[in-house]
């Protein structure tokens, strides 16, 4: 039971941004969708993955643009980067086709870093959050109201 106020203590543990190991030979844009793939443990830009083969699961965009290509420098000391991610948000995105009212309450999916689409057979099944507003070529979708992902087999 508290007895005091617990200050800084309780506002270092609020939010939900969170740094995050960028894999080697990739470039971040501020604002991309950023998927951590199973098979490495990295931070990508989403990308469309019909087969499954990077298991990729949507951790939030990014606050800030993060380059790990060969040609950018590293500072001293460094052999990794990280990327600042934002999860608890209604992010604006761009929709592949065109929204219509029936979009909302759908769940989308990713298309690119910066695209979601709605679930279609033969496409990619990574969850990036549920549809809650329509622009005239955009989506509002809340990254916090997802399943973790949608089952391509059994086995996952």
């Amino acid at each position: 039971m508290l007895t005091a106020n617990q200050g800084s203590l309780l506002a270092s543990k609020a939010g939900t941004i969170k740094a995050l190991l960028v894999a080697p030979n990739v470039h971040i844009y501020t604002g991309a969708l950023i998927v951590i793939r199973q098979t490495t443990g990295f931070a990508y830009p989403a990308m469309d993955d019909t087969s499954d083969t990077y298991k990729q699961v949507v951790y939030g965009y990014a606050l800030e643009e993060v380059n790990t290509l060969p040609s950018q420098e590293f500072p001293t000391g460094c052999t990794t980067r990280e990327v600042r991610v934002r999860r608890d948000v209604r992010k604006r995105t761009l929709f592949l086709g065109t929204p219509t009212q029936t979009c909302i309450g759908k769940l989308a999916l990713v298309k690119a870093d910066d695209t979601v689409q709605l679930f279609a057979s033969g496409q990619c099944k990574i969850v990036v959050g549920r549809i809650d507003e329509i622009d005239a070529d955009s989506v509002y979708v809340d990254l916090a109201d997802r399943p973790y992902r949608i089952s391509t087999d059994a086995n996952d």
